[in-house]
């Protein structure tokens, strides 16, 4: 694969996909809003893209209660809230498909409802939404579940 086929791929990703990871990759030394904005490097963005992008991170933070904390570093914030961060900087750029690895595994009951109905909001905008759990309660959320087995995966019906 050449270099122009690897940065086709990077935009693409950047622009059309949202990855929640269950392990929340941050950068330590930057605040949470850097950290979210992030996400927004690999798009090439005006300064009026810029300006909405900001009001969006301060929408989405309002909405999964982290506002009071986007001046603060990341690592001085709970595995709760740093999951949140990862949520809304896979949502910041509104992609088209969002890949969730256990996007509600270190969250309490309340905000991974809150989490969930928003998804649930975003699904019929159109967006699409893969995600991996454990957690039979968040499963039964999901219109297609699927169970990984040792004979492979098998859709639960």
């Amino acid at each position: 694969m050449d270099n122009q086929s690897i940065n086709s791929l990077a935009k693409i990703r950047g622009e059309k996909i949202g990855y929640i990871s269950q392990f929340n990759p941050m950068i330590p030394k930057l605040t949470v809003f850097e950290n979210i904005y992030v996400a927004l490097l690999l798009k090439e963005i005006n300064n009026e893209t810029y300006l909405s992008r900001v009001e969006r991170i301060k929408k989405l933070s309002k909405l999964f209660e982290i506002e009071k904390l986007l001046d603060k570093k990341i690592e001085s914030l709970s595995g709760g809230e740093i999951q949140r961060v990862s949520i809304i900087r896979s949502l910041v750029n509104e992609p088209q498909l969002i890949i969730a690895d256990e996007p509600t595994g270190s969250l309490d009951d309340e905000t991974a409802d809150k989490i969930m109905n928003y998804f649930k909001m975003l699904k019929s905008e159109g967006l699409i939404i893969i995600l991996a759990t454990h957690s039979s309660i968040i499963a039964k959320q999901c219109d297609v579940t699927y169970q990984l087995t040792s004979e492979g995966l098998k859709r639960e019906e």
